[in-house]
């Protein structure tokens, strides 16, 4: 669940709360949760994206990448990745959707590092 108050995981087989993440402050909520295909990853939404390694339950998770809101607006209303997890795709409120690449990613073609490609506006 993703709400003003953080991020909350469940374990449903015994509707526990068993990860609790407040990635953003109080005022900002969290517009978006999404983990990749396999799992291995998880993006948070808000002010900007934090992309997390997950771990197991016992073991730690570790911030490996935040993604700034370059529209300006400080509001991101979503993250959703790639299928194979190599790239990132971030909407926000200024109706562009941006991909970008993760570090784990090969660089793109033009050099850019992280941008790989800015959708024109809807």
């Amino acid at each position: 669940t993703a709400a003003s108050d953080g991020v909350k995981l469940w374990d449903l087989r015994k509707l526990k709360n068993f990860r609790t993440f407040a990635p953003f402050e109080a005022s900002t909520p969290t517009n978006s949760v999404r983990f990749d295909f396999s799992g291995s990853y998880l993006a948070m939404a808000g002010s900007d994206v934090r992309v997390i390694q997950v771990g197991t339950v016992k073991q730690e998770w570790n911030s490996i990448k935040t993604i700034p809101d370059l529209s300006g607006t400080g509001k991101v209303t979503c993250a959703e990745f790639g299928p194979d997890a190599s790239y990132l795709a971030v909407a926000s409120m200024d109706r562009n959707l941006r991909i970008f690449g993760l570090p784990s990613s090969q660089p793109a073609a033009d050099g850019d590092g992280d941008a790989h490609a800015a959708a024109q506006e809807s």
